[in-house]
C-alpha cells in the first residue's frame, strides 16, 4: 500500500489557472499538495478515494463524456465511507476556450466544465481538495498539472466508447512519467498498454481466459519488479481490479541521460 505522508495544507482558491492544482513548479517540493489524476475515469471514484485519501491532498477525475460522480451523490458516498464533509463547492464552465479532439478525421468540439470541491474530515479537521471535470484528460493533463504524485488509469480500452488513448505506451508513458515526481506511484490494470516487443509488464497478470481466479495474497505473492521506460516499477499492492488487478507500482526514475537513451531506442 502507499506509504503515509505529512500532509501538507490544501486552500481554498478559485478555479482556473495554476491555483487549482493545489502547486505549481513556483511551489517547493515540501509545500506542494501531492496529487492524484485519474483521466478517462467514468464514474470510478470510489477505489480511488479509498486508497489514497489519507496520502494524496488533491484528487483530478476527468472524463470526456460526464462530469464524474457516483450512483447516490458523491457528496453524500464521501460522508458515508470517508467520513468527509463537503464545505465549499464551486461550479465552472469555460466558453471562450474549447478544447478539441482528433480522432482520425473527426473533431469534435465542446465547452469543459468542472466542479471543485474542499472535503473536510469530521474527526481530524484535515482537507482535501476534489476536482470533477467533464473534459479531454490529456488537455488537462498537458495544461492544469505541473507534478503528479499518483497516477491513476484502469478500466479504458481502444473502442467501444473507450478514449483510444494510449496512456501507458510510447510516446504518451513518457509524458507521464516526466510528469511523475521520482518515487511517485503508477497505479493501473494495464488500460491500452503496450505490448510491443514483449512489452506486457502492466497485463502480465491479467486473468488468462478459462484459468482459475486466485486470491489477493497469491497473486501479489508472484509480481516482479521490472525496469523499462528508464525506470524501475515495484509492486507496492492491490488497488481492486477492472479489466485485471489494479497493480500500485512505485516508480523510480533513472538519471536523465538513460531515460533519453530508453526513449531513442523506443523510437528506433
Amino acid at each position: 500500500m502507499p506509504n503515509q505522508s505529512n500532509h501538507r495544507t490544501v486552500d481554498g482558491s478559485e478555479v482556473g489557472g495554476e491555483s487549482v492544482q493545489g502547486g505549481t513548479a513556483r511551489t517547493s517540493e515540501r509545500e506542494r499538495p501531492k496529487l492524484l489524476y485519474y483521466p478517462c475515469c467514468g464514474h470510478d471514484l470510489a477505489d480511488p478515494m479509498r486508497y489514497f485519501v489519507d496520502d494524496c491532498e488533491v484528487f483530478w477525475f476527468v472524463d470526456r463524456g460526464t462530469v464524474p460522480g457516483i450512483e447516490g451523490g458523491f457528496e453524500r458516498w464521501m460522508a458515508e465511507h470517508l467520513k468527509m464533509r463537503l464545505i465549499r463547492s464551486v461550479e465552472k464552465r469555460v466558453e471562450a476556450r474549447s478544447e478539441y479532439m482528433f480522432r482520425g478525421q473527426m473533431r469534435r468540439r465542446f465547452s469543459p466544465r468542472w466542479l471543485e470541491q474542499i472535503y473536510q474530515h469530521v474527526e481530524t479537521g484535515r482537507k482535501i481538495k476534489v476536482i470533477r471535470k467533464k473534459g479531454l484528460g490529456e488537455y488537462t493533463f498537458r495544461h492544469h498539472l505541473e507534478a503528479v504524485d499518483v497516477f491513476f488509469y484502469r478500466g479504458d480500452s481502444w473502442g467501444e466508447g473507450g478514449s483510444g488513448i494510449g496512456w501507458l505506451k510510447p510516446p504518451k508513458i513518457y509524458q507521464v512519467l516526466n510528469k511523475l515526481v521520482d518515487g511517485g506511484l503508477l497505479v493501473t490494470d494495464g488500460s491500452n498498454s503496450d505490448s510491443y516487443k514483449n512489452r506486457e509488464e502492466f497485463i502480465r497478470y491479467r486473468l488468462r481466459y478459462g484459468s482459475e481466479r486466485e486470491s489477493d495474497e497469491a497473486l501479489l505473492a508472484r509480481v516482479q519488479s521490472f525496469r523499462a521506460y528508464g525506470c524501475s516499477f515495484d509492486c507496492e499492492g492491490l488497488a481492486g481490479h477492472r479489466y485485471g488487478p489494479t497493480l500500485i507500482w512505485r516508480v523510480q526514475k533513472r538519471p536523465r541521460e538513460n531515460q533519453q537513451t530508453s526513449a531513442a531506442a523506443e523510437r528506433g
